[in-house]
């Protein structure tokens, strides 16, 4: 009986302590949503892919923030593209989820 109180004792301080604990203080709260696409391409054409979807996809995303749909974008390459799996990554900002 004598343990069991114990346990349950060191069980609630746990509890009470895990309640009072302070919040993080590093982060805070984003409004909008971040969509995020990766897409594989061969190493061997990357740069004429990049020319490419600078004159048709970050046309469009220019043309989104202008309008206030989106308020950040991004493209980002590895840097060891040879490897297999994606290694471009688009990255946008909604302003509000609504927009998504």
């Amino acid at each position: 009986m004598g343990k069991i109180v114990l346990i349950t004792g060191i069980a609630l301080a746990a509890v009470v302590g895990a309640a009072n604990a302070e919040p993080y203080k590093d982060w805070s709260a984003q409004k909008g949503a971040w969509e995020i696409t990766t897409k594989h391409v061969d190493s061997n054409h990357l740069d004429d892919y990049l020319t490419g979807i600078k004159g048709t996809w970050v046309v469009g995303e220019e043309i989104a923030k202008k309008h206030g749909v989106i308020d950040y974008y991004s493209v980002n390459v590895r840097l060891d593209s040879d490897t297999k799996g994606a290694n471009v990554m688009f990255v946008q900002h909604y302003t509000t989820l609504a927009n998504l």
